[in-house]
């Protein structure tokens, strides 16, 4: 089943936070993106870091479009923070805090740790995401003072709402295809899709 998008959760987290601290111009918020600027073909991916199906295809899919489609410089992956939760909230805040030419090792390194900190409570998966950003490399200080950062925070999730009402996106992962709200993958495809899709929108 594809991870859906739960906006209570980020309605209630609105309500509490101060709308003056979103901010557009953030340093960790520039663009996150995987392959070049002059790829022929770009894919926005919006995701959660709690998602299973978002990390099936960081593990699974990913590797192989890498090699063929984005370091040979026909494709460019834009990545978008998508939270489902409250620990992916955390999760995503965590890796935009990080020295940005480490963010993908860290998103890749969560994906592929998901079970060890999405757990059954959030006490236990904050700790254990803390410590996977330890393992980062992110002191404790650093840490502490970057989910304390409420203009982060709020800017991540006015991304996500901005994906809900541009893009429409409900499900993690939704990928957007030349920026055609209509040419989109929604939810969870395998490798085989892809490739028939960017070997499709390279011939025209």
């Amino acid at each position: 089943m594809m991870a859906k998008a739960p906006l209570v959760f980020v309605a209630l987290l609105l309500l509490a936070s101060p709308r003056a601290g979103w901010a557009d111009d953030l340093p960790q918020m520039s663009e996150r993106s995987l392959g070049s600027p002059k790829a022929p073909v770009t894919i926005d991916e919006y995701f959660s870091l709690d998602c299973p199906h978002c990390a099936a295809f960081e593990n699974e899919t990913l590797p192989a479009l890498k090699t063929k489609y984005i370091d040979t410089g026909k494709v460019r992956i834009i990545l978008h923070d998508f939270p489902l939760s409250m620990i992916a909230a955390d999760a995503a805040m965590l890796t935009r805090c990080a020295d940005p030419d480490r963010y993908q090792t860290m998103v890749a390194t969560l994906f592929r740790m998901q079970n060890g900190w999405v757990l059954s409570t959030e006490p236990a998966s904050l700790a254990a995401l803390k410590q996977q950003a330890k393992f980062a490399g992110m002191s404790d200080g650093r840490i502490d003072s970057c989910l304390g950062d409420q203009a982060l925070q709020n800017a991540i999730l006015q991304e996500r709402l901005d994906g809900e009402k541009r893009i429409a996106v409900d499900v993690t992962p939704t990928f957007i295809f030349n920026g055609d709200v209509d040419d989109r993958f929604d939810g969870a495809a395998p490798l085989d899709a892809f490739v028939r899709k960017i070997d499709s929108l390279l011939r025209k």
